[in-house]
């Protein structure tokens, strides 16, 4: 999934999203889409807006499901290990990903 499209999709006619953040912030991806899904594109823009510094993230720190996992380590939902042959983050990245995750009040 690549949330940063939802809103797009729906505009086009989707009626939900697979998403990867919504492993990270459930919540805030099932009020967008229900936002969206009742006519309240206000609402449903103001979350998107909101973590759109995170949705971009996932897309240019490594391959999916990489930054998910390593973002779900840092918050403490589950042990960030991969199996080969994918391997975990460099600590520039993990860092940056740390930084977007406060920026956006995950952590």
């Amino acid at each position: 999934g690549d949330d940063a499209l939802t809103i797009d999709f729906m505009n086009e006619g989707a009626v939900g999203v697979v998403s990867v953040a919504s492993n990270l912030i459930p919540g805030p991806m099932a009020e967008m889409v229900k936002a969206k899904l009742a006519g309240d594109d206000s609402a449903a823009a103001d979350i998107d807006a909101q973590y759109t510094e995170l949705f971009d993230a996932f897309l240019k720190l490594a391959t999916n499901p990489v930054p998910i996992k390593a973002a779900l380590g840092l918050t403490g939902e589950c042990n960030p290990r991969l199996r080969l042959p994918m391997v975990e983050m460099e600590d520039d990245k993990v860092a940056e990903l740390k930084s977007v995750l406060e920026s956006v009040g995950v952590l």
